[in-house]
């Protein structure tokens, strides 16, 4: 089970303008990966799943099964229960 939470966004701005990070951190291994994003939008917070997910399979060989999110807002959207629903048809 992965635990995923946003955070942001911070007083200073990165060198490619990110003020906001996603991390998702491994239940089991409690191995965490940040991935850095510009804004808090659903299309980034999606890119930055996607980005986990293609990180995941790259490490383990293994499909991301479990994913937990806080009920914020950049979580729970269409686009994001979308794009896990074709994930987990892909499997």
């Amino acid at each position: 089970m992965t635990f995923a939470d946003l955070w942001g966004p911070a007083r200073t701005t990165g060198i490619k303008g990110e003020r906001y990070f996603a991390g998702f951190t491994d239940g089991h291994m409690r191995r965490t990966v940040v991935s850095f994003l510009k804004k808090k939008t659903d299309e980034e917070t999606c890119a930055a799943i996607d980005k986990y997910r293609t990180h995941v399979k790259n490490q383990t060989g293994k499909d991301l099964k479990v994913i937990r999110f806080d009920n914020g807002r950049e979580f729970v959207n269409e686009l994001i229960r979308g794009v896990l629903r074709q994930a987990r048809h892909q499997n």
